[in-house]
């Protein structure tokens, strides 16, 4: 069954699941939950976004940056750890 496919999407809304909204969810909930990392503890903040069902990633620790893949999720939280405590913290 193909997303795109008219019958998945009636399929989808009839199960009660709509992408979209849940898409949207996601992402506010990152989007609010990333300034408030700022300035944790590490170790509390990978436990306050793993709480919240989003995905927690460090990208730069310590002054290295980690490759990392470019796929935008709107649940995940990527993370600059300095000595232990967040940095910063964006969406994406």
């Amino acid at each position: 069954m193909r997303v795109d496919d008219p019958d998945a999407s009636a399929h989808l809304t009839a199960t009660g699941f709509d992408p979209p909204a849940a898409f949207r969810k996601a992402a506010a909930v990152a989007e609010a939950l990333a300034p408030t990392l700022v300035g944790l503890d590490e170790s509390d903040g990978k436990a306050a976004v793993e709480a919240q069902s989003c995905l927690y990633r460090v990208t730069r620790r310590d002054g290295v940056s980690f490759g990392v893949r470019a796929d935008r999720r709107p649940n995940r939280i990527n993370v600059t750890v300095e000595n232990g405590t967040i940095a910063a913290a964006e969406v994406y």
